[in-house]
């Protein structure tokens, strides 16, 4: 992803001097720094065959990241199988929201006098706003978006259930296995529950932007389809499907695009994850941050393709036995070309790379969450991140991610916009590359970003 407009500015005069700035031509391979004979050979995902005579690399020392011993799971279970609702979308940004959706937990939460109070409250405010609000958007949202009050007494209410209703800490149990809400789960199951779900209304609540920002024509078909709340509904219900059906009428499903990865772009080197030795290799894999171009019609930055060189270089030299590739449709807004998804067809076209080597993460925006993604894939497919992964970019943002402090430019930006840092480590290798160590708080979605969450 793009770095902050200043640190390019920096990058662009740093690499005008270094004598490893990468070559202006597209498929120019960085000079790198030092020996990689030590190496595992090409396996079978690689472009093969003949052995490896390029720049060293052996000043890309993973242990500057530190020692790192397995974390606590807190419940996570990378096995779990998901029970989906109709919704993609709902299920990556709202799990909990699906699971207390789906029978026999819904019928615990209908019954509970509380939770059920507020329904018909609900039930009762949104045809009158229909009526009385003259289709505007602000007054419309106040009788969609739970309050203060009604989500603290909401919460309360659902973790109780949890040790009353044995439907509804099976839910708390399978939210807990997912890993959807890890920052929540150092507790118990009820407040691990109510956290998760207050976290999922309030962004719920902050995606109510998407139906304001509709014309009156969409908006209005979308609220009204919510006049008459299903029987038995929780009070939350039609601010959900509003939000859901907005983003969908705005054409705003780039957090769904490409899902299940696991069974489309990431089948091939998913079985392949499985059958590797990683510690015959320095690092565990070798990461891509994207850098889309700037106009529709271009697929593929200068930049991107530099970056993708870098990589097949260091991944020729068998510095790790995997690459990922991370960036979705971002810059421009609304390109029709994934970050991801372009490196990736640059690299089996230039290097002849197989597709059971080259991991995606075609949904990433930022700079942050390409490392949290690309951590979450990790865990999910059973890539160690207790083993350091290297980072390759240019200048500008390897230095921008090393600055990881609580008060530094790129960790204050990560703990503001994501609420926690997607690493145990990120220490700056050379001017082109950043050893990583990735942290299972990654797992923890943030749906403040319903195109990435």
């Amino acid at each position: 992803m793009r770095s902050p407009a200043l640190l390019l500015v920096l990058a662009s005069l740093a690499l005008g001097c270094s004598s490893e700035a990468s070559s202006d031509a597209p498929g120019a391979l960085d000079a790198g720094t030092a020996d990689a004979t030590s190496e595992p050979a090409a396996d079978a995902g690689s472009e093969a065959d003949a052995p490896y005579d390029g720049p060293d690399f052996s000043a890309l020392d993973p242990s500057k990241c530190g020692a790192a011993a397995a974390e606590d799971t807190r419940g996570f279970d990378r096995a779990y199988a998901w029970p989906p609702s109709a919704s993609a979308q709902q299920d990556k940004s709202f799990y909990v929201l699906t699971l207390l959706g789906a029978a026999p937990a819904s019928t615990a939460l209908a019954a509970d006098a509380t939770l059920a109070g507020y329904a018909a409250s609900r039930a009762a405010a949104i045809p009158s706003a229909l009526d009385g609000c003259a289709g505007d958007a602000s007054c419309l949202g106040a009788a969609f978006v739970l309050p203060d009050a009604e989500i603290a007494a909401s919460r309360a209410a659902l973790s109780a259930l949890v040790a009353s209703s044995t439907a509804v800490a099976a839910a708390a149990h399978a939210l807990r296995a997912s890993g959807q809400a890890y920052g929540r789960a150092t507790g118990s199951d009820a407040e691990l529950l109510g956290a998760a779900w207050e976290d999922a209304v309030r962004a719920l609540g902050g995606g109510w932007s998407y139906v304001a920002g509709l014309d009156a024509t969409a908006r209005t078909t979308i609220i009204e389809a919510q006049r008459q709340p299903a029987a038995g509904a929780p009070a939350w219900a039609p601010l959900l499907a509003t939000v859901l059906a907005g983003l969908q009428s705005d054409g705003r499903d780039e957090a769904t695009r490409y899902e299940p990865l696991a069974a489309g772009e990431n089948a091939a080197v998913l079985a392949r994850i499985a059958t590797l030795d990683f510690t015959a290799y320095r690092f565990a894999a070798i990461v891509v941050p994207g850098l889309g171009p700037g106009d529709l019609a271009q697929a593929l930055s200068l930049g991107g393709q530099i970056r993708c060189d870098q990589a097949a270089e260091r991944y020729r030299a068998g510095l790790a036995p995997v690459i990922v590739l991370s960036g979705g449709h971002v810059h421009p807004d609304r390109t029709p070309y994934a970050e991801a998804l372009e490196m990736k067809k640059y690299l089996k076209a230039t290097y002849a790379i197989a597709d059971d080597a080259l991991l995606v993460d075609p949904h990433a925006r930022h700079t942050t969450t390409n490392l949290r993604n690309v951590a979450r894939l990790f865990l999910r497919y059973g890539v160690p991140t207790d083993q350091a992964s290297l980072v390759t970019s240019d200048f500008g943002q390897t230095l921008y991610m090393a600055l990881t402090g609580d008060a530094d430019v790129f960790g204050k930006r990560c703990l503001d916009e994501l609420g926690y840092k997607p690493w145990r480590a990120v220490v700056k290798l050379d001017t082109l590359d950043d050893c990583w160590l990735p942290s299972a708080t990654s797992l923890q979605v943030g749906a403040g970003d319903l195109l990435d969450p």
